[in-house]
């Protein structure tokens, strides 16, 4: 099976995989199927430029830290370096 993340995985009948919120996969299906397609389809759409848009332009950047403020409290974004750092070790960075 391949499974589609930052980077495509192999994983095989005999891998161990590691749920830290079986809960959460166990409800999954109730929650996808009680929201209609275009909620669903707005809500991953928003993810992928909510994901996308630390690497665009400062305007973008603004944008997400405005909503990142609301939503956590978080009142400055981290430095540039310590975001490139954090690629880096999170293995996103693909060079």
């Amino acid at each position: 099976m391949t499974i589609g993340c930052r980077y495509e995985v192999e994983v095989d009948d005999n891998q161990k995989i590691i749920i830290y919120d079986k809960g959460f996969f166990a409800n999954i299906s109730i929650v996808l199927s009680s929201v209609d397609n275009r909620t669903l389809a707005n809500y991953l759409g928003w993810r992928m430029v909510q994901e996308a848009s630390i690497y665009l332009n400062a305007k973008s950047r603004e944008i997400r830290h405005k909503f990142n403020k609301l939503i956590t409290g978080v009142q400055s974004p981290a430095p540039a370096w310590k975001r490139c750092v954090k690629e880096v070790i999170e293995d996103r960075l693909i060079i």
